[in-house]
Parts: C-alpha cells; structure tokens; sequence
C-alpha cells in the first residue's frame, strides 16, 4: 500500500520537500496540538525509510517501549553521565512513539493490538520514571521522604493522564459533554492560561526530566511533581465528575 501511495499520490517528479508534505498528510493527524510538532517534524523522517523497509510499526512500539524502560532504569544510576543519557533515551522513546502510528498509517496496519500495546508502554514508563527519580535522589540524600514524594508522583501524574481517558469510557457515546455557560468558559480559558504551563509539565514530563537531569536536580523535578500531580489530579476528577452527572 505504500509503495502504491508514494507512486500515486506523491510522483517520481516531485521534490523531496514535496514528498514529505503529502506524506504527513497521510501519516499524521491534522488535529494534533502544538506540543506534538516538534516531535511531528523530526518523526516523518525517520518514519518513511521505515515504512518503504516494511518494518511491521507493532515492533516499533515494542522496541520504543524497550528503550523507554531502560531510559528510566538509566536514570537511577549514580553516574551523572548515565542519568542523562537515560533521559535522552526517554527522549528518543517518545519520538518513536510518534514513528510507529505513522508507519501503520502509510502502510495501512493499524491495528487495535498497535493500540494496545502504546498505551501499555506508557503506563509502565510513567510510573518507572517517578521510582527510578525516587531512588537516584534517596540514594544521594540518604532521606527516605524523597520515596514517599516518588510514590505520590508516580501515582497521580498517572492517574491525572488516564482519568479522561476512564471518564470517556464511562460517558454515554463516549463523549464527555461541557454545559459551562459562555461567561464561565471565559473565566475558566483566563484561569487556565495563567497555569497552562503546570497542565503541559503533566503531560509532557520526559522534557522536564531531561532537563532536570542535565542540571543535575532530580529532587526539585521529583518534588515538583510529587505536590503538584495530585491537586491537578482532584481538579480534574472534579471536572470530570460534573460533567458526567450531567450526562
């Protein structure tokens, strides 16, 4: 299917750039946020010389998971050259988590296995980072408190990004419904723009790491997340809920 959608819809004739372009409309969603960008600009490239070797995207997210687990395990470690490079390899997993839906879509293998296991990976990367930061940080400090701020991070940062996901099971139709009037959006866009970035720092938490890591402060990431995921956790369950009462 790909050789015949780079032939029909892309041509011999046209450049390279051009090439590019009409794959993305193929492989990527148009309705994706601006976070994904920077990692939808680099991912095509690597996605299409993939796709043309007939690479099955099911062992691409097998392998992204690998390296994502190992980032992490890479992260306890008491060298600081090897935190960081764990924290480049969660770098690295998370584009490849882009990679392979886009390797499934311009070889038509979507799959609902491919699904299955994505959000695995995610699951078990998630809560490994916030045990592997536990650990690196008791280690150093020799103060246990920092297992205590590990376990509240790794279970609320989780349930913060998969409680949507619950609540859309749950929802009639699998739509989650907002009644808010139009002045009450207002004032809820104003508040949540003066605290967009704590809501990004929840879903993207591997770029604060990484930084985290080369600045050498794990513990300020660790107890970052340890405070904040579980009031932004309750404010959304309390959403949620709203919602679905009245549904």
């Amino acid at each position: 299917m790909f050789s015949t959608l780079w032939t029909r819809d892309v041509g011999p004739a046209m450049g390279f750039l051009e090439k590019i372009a009409a794959s993305r409309r193929t492989a990527q969603p148009a309705d994706e946020g601006w976070r994904c960008r920077p990692y939808r600009t680099v991912s095509i490239f690597i996605s299409l010389p993939l796709a043309r070797l007939g690479i099955i995207p099911n062992h691409i997210t097998i392998t992204w998971g690998l390296i994502g687990f190992l980032g992490a395990i890479a992260l306890a470690c008491p060298q600081y050259w090897l935190r960081v490079t764990g924290a480049c390899l969660l770098q690295v997993s998370a584009l490849l988590d882009y990679v392979d839906g886009e390797v499934a879509r311009l070889t038509g293998r979507v799959s609902n296995v491919g699904l299955f296991l994505d959000l695995t990976n995610h699951e078990v990367i998630r809560n490994s980072l916030f045990l592997a930061l536990g650990y690196s940080v008791v280690r150093s400090t020799n103060n246990l408190v920092y297992f205590v701020l590990a376990f509240s991070a790794a279970v609320f940062v989780s349930a913060y990004q998969t409680s949507f996901f619950f609540a859309e099971r749950v929802a009639p139709g699998g739509v989650i419904k907002d009644y808010a009037s139009k002045s009450l959006v207002r004032r809820a866009s104003f508040v949540r723009n003066a605290v967009t970035p704590l809501f990004l720092s929840m879903n993207e938490t591997k770029p604060v790491i990484l930084l985290a890591a080369i600045f050498n402060r794990l513990s300020w990431v660790l107890t970052y997340y340890a405070i904040i995921a579980p009031l932004l956790y309750l404010w959304r369950v309390c959403r949620l809920s709203s919602r679905l009462r009245q549904d």
